[in-house]
């Protein structure tokens, strides 16, 4: 499989258009994996300097794909946040899913990210077929431990095409219901249904978190942070008591 991507010099044009044409103070790189072509990263960092171009913007990266002189290099350049597939917290679930990277090099990601004051974002996956109570209290552990700023739940659903799916394919009680061509999977423990209310649970206790509030309120202001907050929770509570 091929990954493809646009070029530094082609990215900076856009990157002007946006500034120029727009009131926008900030711009999300909504790419898979931002850094996997770390000279192009550093190109479209020089980029951005010799333009004269600031402005604050986030990525979403690899954490096997980042090293310390890259970050500084990114922070100089304007960047201020960044997501992670963290996906798991238990080592045996990301084998058993292929992520291919391991919890320490989450943890090492993770440290040189605040060490240049970068806030991160981790997005991690439940719900998997064959995933333990206990496996999943370790993902839940670890979550504290590394403390990101933001947290995005996913319940596991079957993607056509993987290897999953055919497990799930194979496995009749985890098929839930399909969505099109998605299966909408059962965990060993959870209906789908369940696995959406942990879900949005999950996601609404880290965020009412004092140490989540702090954060945010430091970052945004207390008028800004309030007003978000309150349509924030009374949207999340609307989808949690709706919820079948």
């Amino acid at each position: 499989m091929e990954y493809r991507c646009i070029s530094a010099k082609r990215l900076i044009e856009h990157v002007k258009h946006i500034l120029s044409t727009t009131d926008t103070k900030g711009i999300y790189f909504r790419e898979d994996h931002f850094t996997l072509n770390k000279e192009r990263v550093i190109s479209f960092c020089d980029l951005l300097k010799q333009e004269g171009l600031t402005f604050e913007w986030g990525c979403e990266s690899r954490v096997d794909r980042l090293d310390s002189d890259l970050v500084t290099i990114m922070k100089e350049a304007g960047c201020r946040s960044m997501w992670f597939g963290v996906e798991s917290g238990s080592d045996e679930v990301l084998k058993r899913i292929k992520k291919g990277v391991t919890t320490e090099q989450i943890r090492r990601a993770f440290k040189i990210c605040r060490e240049e004051g970068i806030r991160v974002g981790a997005s991690v996956m439940f719900g998997i077929p064959g995933e333990s109570k206990e496996e999943l209290k370790q993902t839940l552990r670890f979550l504290k431990e590394i403390n990101p700023d933001w947290i995005y739940y996913s319940a596991f659903f079957g993607l056509p095409g993987s290897e999953m799916y055919q497990t799930l394919l194979d496995n009749p009680k985890y098929v839930h219901s399909k969505w099109h061509s998605l299966i909408l999977a059962n965990s060993d423990d959870k209906t789908w249904p369940e696995k959406l209310k942990f879900k949005h649970r999950v996601e609404f206790i880290f965020n009412v978190r004092p140490r989540t509030l702090l954060n945010h309120i430091k970052r945004m202001g207390i008028l800004a942070f309030t007003k978000k907050a309150f349509s924030s929770v009374r949207n999340r509570l609307k989808t949690m008591l709706n919820l079948k």
